[in-house]
């Protein structure tokens, strides 16, 4: 198991009176003493949150590490049993603590925040008004939480790995054996891609929870990794007002700051079905670095335990948090896959508002848009999926295991391909790019959707491209194979270099 870079504890005292808090103070040294409520009487629930290590965290440029938070025990959505206390180790958050702090923050429930002289013990804490707490600002978000199978789970991976192993190599053999046919015996490239194609096969052979306790690494760590390993500046700061539809979303900032206001911003939506974590930076940096732009990386909770809208609201509060320090015309969005179904979710979000999350006031367009193999329909009805249903990595079962994970409605935000011309008129993006392969199941979809926006906005706004021979994000398998001259990439590249 992979050892946490952080150690993140909750604590969770239902105290009935002042000698249990004492005692708290004594066993957990590291809360901050106190010893009043900002509640009258005893029924008082404390949260006590601190991070120790080496790992540096930024909650927010504004705001000090928490020390401890009173909440009002109504505000709970169970009461604890009297004297009972619930202790969260690991690199992660739990779900109750996400519930906390959306359900204080995004309220006007009575609350109070207490910050400490030091981190000792002993110190004295201070009162800082609700009023001053910014809207943004605990500890990072993970995609996902630690997996701890159980050991009827554990028993069923000595099924489900065997069995998922051997269609990867049934697929990469009859991949293989095609390629033979067409004269590419000893093509190592397309023998690598043969490779990445049948690996694919492991996101809906196995369920999402197995495959993260086999891979633990959240969206977060790739990112810190990537950064460790390029020695860039990494910045995370977490949005909590995601309008109760979704736990708080986090914003990498890879090579700058959260509060720069110079120049632009390329803001990337991950692939994986909404199911898997981020894989790689490859795609994503050089799509920046081709549009000039200074890389964010958005770290959504992915499904089942986050489902439709709950990506959308993350989203949406990533945009608008960008708009504190930036203009419209300064953002650029890129998102592959369900990153790219995403993004045109967005888009839509800004056309329409969907009933239910905040609405973006700013004026004017983003400066583009870059949608990679998109998800644009969530239902296999076009003649791509029966004639690349041999050649792409996904198909129709893909289809069904992210839909049933992800369980989106029957929207325009959840299917931006279901949206008539008119829904797309005064476009609040300068361009919008598409990028799909010519031998992925999406690509009629994808083809449609581009058309539909074409009809409302024109041509001049709107850029198709289709790259032959090429499956479902083709760019990141070419990346994570040491590809870098496929056709994909070439085109999100070239594509971006020219966006005003």
């Amino acid at each position: 198991m992979r050892l946490p870079t952080y150690l993140g504890m909750l604590f969770i005292n239902y105290r009935m009176n002042s000698t249990d808090l004492e005692d708290t103070n004594r066993t957990y040294g590291q809360f901050a003493s106190g010893k009043t409520s900002p509640f009258v009487g005893n029924n008082v629930v404390e949260i006590g949150h601190f991070l120790i290590g080496d790992d540096t965290r930024r909650i927010s440029p504004e705001l000090l590490p928490i020390s401890t938070l009173w909440v009002d025990p109504s505000v709970l959505p169970h009461d604890p049993v009297a004297g009972s206390r619930v202790l969260f180790a690991g690199n992660t958050l739990s779900s109750l603590r996400t519930w906390l702090i959306q359900r204080v923050l995004q309220s006007n429930l009575s609350y109070s925040i207490h910050l400490p002289w030091s981190r000792q013990s002993q110190s004295f804490p201070r009162r800082l008004e609700a009023s001053s707490l910014p809207r943004a600002g605990y500890a990072e978000m993970p995609s996902h939480d630690v997996v701890r199978l159980t050991l009827l789970e554990r028993l069923q991976l000595l099924y489900l790995v065997p069995k998922a192993a051997t269609a990867v190599a049934v697929e990469f053999c009859r991949r293989t054996l095609v390629s033979i046919l067409h004269g590419k015996l000893f093509d190592l490239r397309q023998h690598k891609r043969n490779y990445a194609a049948s690996v694919m096969l492991l996101m809906t052979g196995i369920p999402p929870r197995h495959l993260r306790w086999l891979r633990p690494l959240t969206t977060g760590d790739v990112v810190k990794s990537y950064c460790a390993t390029n020695r860039i500046s990494h910045e995370a700061v977490t949005l909590p007002d995601t309008d109760g539809l979704a736990p708080p979303a986090t914003l990498h900032f890879v090579g700058s700051k959260s509060t720069d206001s110079e120049g632009d911003v390329f803001v990337w939506f991950h692939g994986g079905g909404y199911i898997a974590p981020l894989q790689g930076c490859g795609t994503a940096s050089r799509a920046a670095k081709a549009c000039n732009g200074k890389l964010v990386i958005l770290e959504y909770q992915l499904a089942p335990e986050n489902k439709y809208p709950g990506q959308l609201a993350q989203a949406n509060a990533a945009l608008r948090f960008l708009l504190r320090y930036r203009r419209m015309g300064q953002i650029v969005i890129g998102g592959e896959s369900g990153g790219g179904n995403l993004l045109l979710a967005l888009l839509a979000h800004l056309q329409s508002p969907k009933p239910g999350l905040t609405a973006v006031t700013a004026e004017g367009n983003l400066r583009g848009l870059l949608a990679v193999s998109p998800r644009t329909r969530n239902q296999a009805v076009t003649a791509s999926y029966d004639t690349n249903k041999w050649k792409d990595c996904l198909g129709r079962r893909s289809l069904r295991v992210i839909t049933g994970h992800w369980q989106p409605k029957d929207d325009v935000w959840a299917g931006p391909d279901t949206a008539e011309v008119s829904f797309w008129d005064g476009l609040r993006a300068d361009k919008i790019i598409f990028i799909a392969g010519g031998d992925e199941v999406y690509r009629d979809d994808v083809v449609d959707t581009a058309g539909t926006i074409t009809q409302a906005v024109g041509a001049d706004r709107v850029q198709l491209v289709i790259c032959p021979g090429e499956m479902h994000v083709q760019a990141s398998l070419d990346l994570a194979m040491g590809i870098e001259d496929g056709l994909t990439l070439k085109a999100i590249v070239d594509c971006l270099a020219t966006l005003p």
